[in-house]
């Protein structure tokens, strides 16, 4: 069994609008059992993506993203090192859907802690935090996502250009800081 071509299937039937609950169970039985590889992470992380912004399956798409999430804690092989921080990055993306901003910037930020150097996954969850208008969490990681560049490209070359998109989020947050201190410059407060 093969749970990379598993997670590109339902990603398939998920865009073409003909994922069913079926599927998932099916997919959850081989998650049981079937090692999880790194070869696993992309396409399951597309699959929950997809989940996330509901996809499919719009009334239950939580849910089943919550299940399968579940599901992979129990596999046997993903215990340790990128299956940690995986888990840990959807843990807190589910919690961000579900408005549970606490327990999405802990489990967001202990991935990041693990991710040696995964920008993009940091970048994705910025990006989440403004688009939930949580403003001040999105600048912490912002700043962590600052440091780790700074210590992970150290000694590497920045092939991706991972610093530009590092710029324009600082960019962004300093505009919305900025629009927040006019809003409060011009109304200030009755005595």
């Amino acid at each position: 069994e093969d749970l990379e071509l598993r997670f590109n299937r339902a990603s398939l039937l998920c865009k073409m609008k003909q994922l069913t609950i079926d599927d998932v169970k099916k997919l959850n039985k081989s998650l049981r059992v079937v090692p999880f590889t790194k070869d696993d992470v992309r396409p399951m992380g597309l699959l929950m993506a997809k989940l996330l912004v509901k996809d499919c399956l719009p009334e239950q798409a939580l849910q089943v993203a919550e299940e399968i999430l579940a599901t992979l804690k129990s596999n046997p092989k993903i215990q340790g090192g990128y299956g940690e921080g995986l888990v840990l990055y959807l843990d807190g993306s589910i919690a961000l859907e579900k408005g549970e901003f606490d327990r999405a910037k802990i489990n967001i930020i202990k991935s990041f802690e693990l991710s040696d150097g995964d920008f993009i996954s940091m970048n994705n969850a910025i990006i989440k935090f403004i688009s939930k208008k949580q403003f001040k969490t999105a600048e912490e990681l912002l700043v962590m996502a600052e440091l780790q560049y700074i210590e992970y490209f150290k000694y590497k070359v920045d092939w991706l250009n991972f610093s530009a998109n590092i710029q324009q989020l600082r960019t962004v947050i300093d505009t919305i800081k900025k629009q927040q201190y006019e809003v409060i410059d011009n109304n200030p407060s009755e005595e």
